[in-house]
């Protein structure tokens, strides 16, 4: 088990997300993907990386990645804090 998943339990299995029938696990009234989960781990050890980095991790392209990471901001769960060179991803889960 990694830091995360100490601090965080998912509890609901095989939700629905949105309409794209898309399966995740729901934290509180957040559901979220299995590559969502990841890139949240990854981060939660590294708030610094890159999405070519967080790709690598979790085998996806970076684009993918992206879209994941904005998601995720929309959301509420990832906040950019400083540049997008010199900044770093903050897991806003409560």
């Amino acid at each position: 088990m990694n830091q995360l998943d100490d601090e965080y339990s998912f509890d609901a299995k095989a939700k629905k997300m949105d309409d794209k029938n898309m399966f995740g696990e729901k934290f509180g009234d957040i559901v979220l993907t299995e590559k969502q989960r990841e890139i949240i781990a990854a981060l939660g050890e590294n708030n610094q990386l890159s999405a070519k980095q967080l790709a690598e991790i979790t085998k996806i392209s970076s684009r993918a990645v992206e879209k994941n990471i904005k998601k995720l901001r929309e959301i509420g769960v990832l906040t950019r804090i400083g540049s997008p060179r010199k900044g770093y991803w903050k897991i806003t889960i409560h």
